[in-house]
């Protein structure tokens, strides 16, 4: 039997005699009808009838691509939903409405702007309703970034513990397409030799290590220039060194503007934030740390690939002006944290 052949007023009948006896001892009772849809019906992650994950398909470097989301309420109270809650800037969600009527089904708009460099992308939007309990529906945009030339790894990422390990890089171009040139970022990118083989182009790349004097981390690249091109790359290269966390915030930080002021009596302020991970690792893995006295995680629910918390900061013990890092979280021997920035002032 699916979810959708569940009658909805099953709950409603199973709780009705408890009503009529309530208000048989108290014909008085003034019951908020709000609170009695609350209480009989609370928002879980089946209210909403949601896709997993949307896919872009194949789409040229920052080229801009839309598609619609369809959201149905699959209850017979209605949801009220907050503003969707993205990782990037890249991605934007339109026509939400900011409430779904019993069983009512929408189409909002979601857009994306894929990234400058080739290959396989993977971004993340999170649904919210409005309440401090309610679940988080976390949904991947997804797609690839085809492009004239590209690049087998996509990425390189360095061991800093092995920092002047030489990295293979196949670049690989489309027909009638020929590469011209390629030329390192910054010097602390040494790139050592090249050779053209069945049709490809094949570069030898280390990080420039004088003895132990390596940045703890870096973000540099290899950009590639074809024929014709004179200022701008083709492609770039990212190199990466030092590990890469794979952890996501969504929001990626917190904003606690003007907390504090006389006006305002609340002492503690509340944010929900996801953690998701890839598919390939497990949720529960997720080592979290609290790196403030001032915070606290609340509640903790696990749904899938995503981790939901419930935060709480007190007001009363937070600096007058920060921008600091208040959560870290990292999979067992992962040296290199993902940390939760918070920003805030007293207002």
């Amino acid at each position: 039997m699916s979810r959708d052949d569940i009658a909805p007023t099953n709950v409603v009948t199973m709780y009705r005699p408890l009503l009529l006896l309530a208000l048989a001892f108290f014909p008085g009772l003034v019951i908020n009808p709000s609170f009695v849809i609350d209480w009989l019906l609370p928002v879980t992650y089946d209210s909403l009838d949601v896709p997993q994950s949307v896919d872009f398909g194949e789409l040229h470097p920052a080229q801009r691509r839309t598609l619609e989301l369809p959201v149905r309420n699959l209850t017979c109270r209605p949801i009220q939903l907050q503003q969707p809650r993205v990782d990037c800037g890249c991605l934007l969600v339109d026509d939400l409405p900011p409430q779904l009527a019993a069983y009512e089904s929408a189409l909002a708009r979601v857009s994306i702007t894929a990234p400058a460099k080739g290959g396989p992308f993977s971004r993340n939007l999170l649904l919210l309703p409005k309440g401090a309990d309610g679940p988080a529906w976390t949904i991947r945009a997804t797609g690839t970034v085809t492009a004239r030339v590209w690049s087998e790894p996509s990425q390189v990422n360095i061991d800093g513990d092995h920092p002047s390990e030489e990295i293979d890089i196949k670049l690989c171009s489309a027909q009638g397409a020929r590469i011209d040139r390629v030329v390192a970022s910054s010097s602390q990118i040494d790139v050592l030799d090249s050779t053209k083989r069945d049709g490809e182009l094949r570069i030898r790349v280390r990080l420039n290590a004088h003895g132990d004097n390596v940045p703890l981390a870096g973000k540099e690249s290899v950009d590639v220039f074809l024929d014709g091109q004179l200022n701008q790359p083709s492609l770039r290269v990212p190199i990466r060194w030092s590990p890469i966390p794979k952890i996501g915030f969504v929001p990626n930080n917190i904003d606690l503007p003007s907390f504090g002021k006389e006006s305002d009596a609340k002492r503690t302020l509340r944010r929900v934030l996801a953690i998701v991970v890839p598919p390939d690792r497990s949720a529960s893995e997720a080592q979290i740390e609290v790196l403030v006295p001032w915070a606290r995680i609340a509640k903790k629910s696990i749904i899938g690939s995503t981790v939901r918390l419930d935060l709480e900061f007190s007001t009363d013990s937070m600096p007058s002006e920060f921008t600091q890092a208040v959560l870290a979280t990292h999979f067992p021997g992962e040296s290199i944290p993902e940390k939760l920035i918070a920003i805030g002032r007293r207002g």
